[in-house]
C-alpha cells in the first residue's frame, strides 16, 4: 500500500508521439488563461516536446484532482506513453498538516491523560481524513484517466485486448 496517493500506468498508442503532442496540445488551455477563453479545453496545463503536465479543468475547486505527468516515447507501431498521477502539492501539503495536527492532538491527549475516547477520536479523525483523500483522489485518477484516453480516441478495451500489443 502506498502512504502517498499517487498512481502510474502506461498507456500504448499507434499514433505518432508528434500525433499525441499536437492532440494534447489542442485539448490543453494555458494555467494562466482565464476560463472564459479556454473554453472548449479540456485539460489545463503545458504540453511540450514528448512531454506534459497537465489536470482536468474544472468548473468548481477540487482538492483532489490529480496532476498527471506524461512522457511519450516512439516505437515501431506508435508511442508509448508513461503517465504518473499525483497529488498537487497544497493538497499533499494539507493532507500532511491535517494528518499531523491529528496525530499532535492525540499524543497530547495520552501525555495528559485524558480519556481514552477523546484519544481514539483524535486519531480516528487523522485517519478519516486520509481515507477520504485517498478515496477520492483514486475517483478522481479514475475520471481522469477516462478523459485522457478519450482526448488520445484510445479504446480501454483495446488496451486490455493482448493482440492489440503484438
Amino acid at each position: 500500500m502506498k502512504l502517498i496517493p499517487r498512481q502510474s500506468e502506461t498507456v500504448i498508442s499507434t499514433f505518432s508521439p508528434a500525433a499525441i503532442n499536437r492532440r494534447l496540445d489542442g485539448l490543453t488551455a494555458s494555467p494562466s488563461l482565464r476560463s472564459e477563453q479556454g473554453e472548449d479545453k479540456v485539460f489545463q496545463g503545458r504540453v511540450r516536446n514528448r512531454t506534459f503536465i497537465l489536470s482536468r479543468k474544472v468548473r468548481h475547486a477540487n482538492n483532489f484532482i490529480p496532476l498527471v505527468h506524461g512522457k511519450i516515447e516512439a516505437t515501431s507501431k506508435g508511442s508509448i506513453i508513461f503517465i504518473r498521477y499525483s497529488l498537487f502539492r497544497s493538497s499533499l501539503i494539507f493532507l500532511s498538516f491535517a494528518i499531523g495536527i491529528a496525530f499532535i492532538v492525540g499524543i497530547c491527549f495520552i501525555l495528559f491523560g485524558l480519556p481514552k475516547l477523546y484519544i481514539i477520536t483524535a486519531f480516528a479523525l487523522g485517519l478519516a481524513n486520509y481515507l477520504v483523500t485517498l478515496l477520492n483522489f483514486n475517483r478522481q485518477v479514475r475520471l481522469t484517466h477516462e478523459s485522457l484516453l478519450d482526448a488520445l480516441n484510445i479504446d480501454e478495451s483495446d488496451i486490455n485486448d493482448p493482440a492489440y500489443f503484438s
